[in-house]
């Protein structure tokens, strides 16, 4: 089990590697969170969990397999990073859902 502590809570990543972390997780300076590149989390099955700011005003929540960036398989958005915390619990709960129903196929 993998948690990202945050000022905001824990998060749950689960069997994740982490293979980026900005360190605006741990502060709470609002512009230390309007990054691009905030949390990038690596899972089997081909799966990498994406989390970034864009110029929209909104914080991206991605799900990519297979380094397939123009289909995700999953995404969503937040307009705050609180309400960032429990999309991205959603989201990892989805990853896996997906990854168990690939795995149930083999």
């Amino acid at each position: 089990m993998t948690l990202l502590e945050t000022p905001l809570g824990s998060i749950n990543l689960q069997d994740g590697h982490i293979t980026y972390a900005e360190s605006a997780w741990k502060d709470l300076d609002d512009e230390g969170w309007r990054k691009e590149d905030l949390l990038q989390v690596e899972y089997q099955g081909g799966f990498i969990l994406d989390v970034g700011w864009y110029g929209d005003e909104q914080f991206h929540i991605y799900i990519i397999r297979d380094a397939d960036w123009s289909s995700p398989v999953f995404h969503q958005t937040v307009t705050n990073r609180t309400a960032s915390l429990p999309l991205l619990d959603r989201a990892i709960v989805h990853l896996h859902q997906l990854s168990n129903s690939l795995t149930d196929r083999n």
